[in-house]
């Protein structure tokens, strides 16, 4: 089960665009987004023992650059609700969370053949091994210390060509939204615990409007408690 958290304005542009927005990875503000380690570092001449030391170099120059191609749309993975993701990733009284399931989520982008959805792996970077050879692996992998997040991601490689300039990593965009069949999508929304009852009726309303028919509700997090 996957929860997507975000506030009200930005599920109504999911609903109005069709689509789920994808932000470059360099500007998700961890700056291990797409390294390798210390250990791929150690083994490289290793791996590729029939490539000179320059090309080596230009090799390790190329994936620097990655995290300005890739694009991630994020998740939470979860049987159940995360007060915790609330918090951080939902406006407290205006929040809403998209609830899937993994294949739901794989199968629903439409017309994009490069979209990769994997579970993030947690690990130490000083001692763990980055399969190489895949661009989205080191998009697969975060260091230890957020595991809170329990996080799936989509991935999106998206090289912009700009005219005469070809492709340059400093003119990409910083998101980028990639079409999805809604209906397959969007198995329910939840709307913040925090939030007044009103707010449950205009999300059941908006999504109306919008021919979704997945159950709106609120947070079970707001439920009274039995005595």
């Amino acid at each position: 089960m996957l929860w997507r958290y975000l506030d009200f304005a930005k599920f109504i542009a999911v609903l109005e665009n069709n689509a789920l927005h994808f932000a470059r990875a360099d500007t998700l503000g961890d700056p291990y987004e797409g390294a390798y380690g210390a250990l791929n570092a150690q083994l490289r001449s290793a791996l590729y023992p029939d490539m000179p030391e320059k090309s080596q170099r230009n090799l390790v120059e190329s994936l620097k650059r990655l995290p300005s191609l890739m694009y991630v749309n994020c998740w939470h993975s979860n049987d159940i609700e995360s007060e915790a993701m609330w918090s951080l990733y939902a406006t407290r009284d205006r929040g809403i969370a998209i609830r899937t399931t993994f294949a739901s989520l794989r199968d629903s982008f439409v017309g994009v053949e490069s979209v990769c959805v994997g579970e993030v792996s947690y690990i130490n970077y000083e001692s763990a091994f980055v399969k190489e050879g895949n661009v989205f692996a080191p998009f697969l992998h975060k260091r230890r210390s957020f595991e809170h997040e329990h996080e799936v991601r989509a991935l999106l490689l998206h090289a912009a060509d700009n005219g005469n300039k070809g492709i340059v990593p400093d003119l990409q965009p910083p998101g980028v939204n990639c079409d999805v069949d809604l209906p397959k999508m969007i198995e329910e929304v939840v709307v913040t615990p925090f939030a007044q009852d009103w707010l449950v009726e205009v999300v059941n309303g908006v999504a109306s409007r919008y021919g979704l028919a997945a159950p709106v509700r609120k947070s079970a997090l707001a439920d009274k408690p039995i005595w």
